[in-house]
């Protein structure tokens, strides 16, 4: 029978640590054997070396925590040896400042399994091996209680396109019955734990909440599924930007999902039409709940990757060609409206608004020469403070923002 072993650092945030187990704990126990790690460090040479015998499956979980926090620290022969011995499960959006800045660590591992298939055609296209883990339904993330008292809930990082979305909006947000709860991602790796609501508040606010939203944090074509899963989890209508790698849901029926230059107008519909929006979160929450529960994802998946399958497409066949279908009368209703009114940016190129309900959109994966670039400026200062660390030399940086100055030596 076959062993997977999940590596958690002791400086795992809570939201890969709740994924990691997540994950474990889905595990059919008659087809496969698991261990949970709580505690891993490469720094501890006995665990290192269970690790590299590879006598398992070993997954680092949050790969781009474990390498900003203890991996860039170790030795390259260790380092090398560890990420050539281990599978990494992440979810790091691809062209985001953690991809870029770890993507020379990622190339040395056995491969990547990353819950999102967006980034595992990117990381394909860079000739390294990946698969699809799908994130799917699960306990924890259901609320205790479905009172509905909030309207709308927005939940996330404070990232430039999203401050400029909430500034401009910031009026009819203020005015109505909404939460925003942002969070500043700026802080380094490893020590993200505090700006992170406990499961339990979180699970409480969606539950509370009849629509949860999200806006694109990094101008990427990304569906950001433990977010959609949180929602539609508490039976919300979840509403995103348009993205890539929402299959096997389908926009309109599970969720609802418009160009950027539209969103707040959508957000804006299904706030003030509450039965539609019940009706689209209800059909969402009987989907999740019966097709994409995580036990079932999990098992198809392993099945498939331990019989050398694509796994890239395990569940996203379910409901084949549904994205094609004629739009609904609300949804003719909404394009309508939209039509008639100015988008939000001109920077965002228009869409033709009855596209968004027929066909996926198409996205250009990030530029790789930038993002090549980017790594290779980082490897030269990662190399100079390296350097500076090993021969007891104090460093220091001067940051005009102020809350940056606590990450300098």
């Amino acid at each position: 029978m076959k062993t997977l072993r999940f590596l958690f650092s002791p400086k795992i945030n809570s939201f890969w640590k709740e994924i990691g187990k997540q994950l474990a704990d889905s595990i059919c126990p008659s087809n496969y054997k698991v261990q949970v790690w709580e505690n891993f460090s490469a720094f501890d040479d006995e665990a290192y070396q269970a690790v590299v015998a590879q006598d398992c499956i070993n997954i680092i979980v949050g790969s781009a925590d474990y390498v900003g926090v203890e991996g860039i620290l170790l030795s390259p022969e260790r380092c090398n040896a560890l990420l050539s011995s281990c599978y990494l499960l992440q979810g790091e959006q691809p062209g985001s400042l953690w991809v870029d800045r770890y993507l020379d660590y990622f190339k040395r591992a056995k491969g990547i399994f990353d819950i999102s298939s967006t980034s595992v055609t990117y990381y394909k296209s860079l000739g390294i091996n990946a698969w699809h883990w799908q994130l799917g339904y699960a306990e924890n993330y259901v609320g205790a209680s479905d009172a509905k008292g909030t309207d709308m809930l927005f939940l996330g990082g404070l990232t430039l396109p999203r401050g400029e979305f909430f500034s401009k909006h910031s009026d009819y947000f203020s005015q109505s019955n909404a939460k925003l709860i942002f969070s500043d991602i700026s802080v380094v790796q490893g020590s993200r734990e505090s700006i992170f609501l406990d499961n339990s508040s979180r699970n409480s606010l969606c539950a509370d909440s009849r629509i949860v939203f999200d806006v694109n944090g990094h101008g990427l074509s990304y569906f950001t599924w433990h977010r959609a899963l949180l929602a539609l989890s508490n039976k919300c209508l979840y509403i995103s930007d348009d993205c890539l790698g929402f299959e096997p849901l389908i926009p309109g029926e599970h969720f609802v999902s418009v160009s950027k230059d539209y969103l707040f107008e959508t957000i804006r519909y299904f706030n003030e039409h509450r039965d539609l929006a019940q009706s689209i979160a209800a059909k969402g929450h009987e989907f999740v709940t019966s097709e994409l529960r995580q036990d079932k994802l999990t098992n198809e998946f392993l099945d498939c990757f331990f019989s050398s399958k694509d796994s890239h497409r395990a569940v996203a066949t379910l409901k084949e060609g549904a994205s094609r279908r004629q739009p609904a009368e609300w949804e003719q209703n909404l394009i309508s409206l939209l039509e008639s009114t100015p988008p939000d940016s001109s920077l965002i190129p228009k869409v033709k608004i009855a596209e968004t309900f027929t066909k996926p959109p198409i996205y250009n994966l990030p530029d790789l020469s930038a993002v090549q670039e980017k790594q290779r400026l980082f490897e030269e200062r990662q190399e100079k403070e390296v350097a500076l660390i090993s021969s007891n030399s104090n460093f220091y940086s001067v940051r005009d923002n102020e809350r940056y100055v606590r990450y300098s030596r």
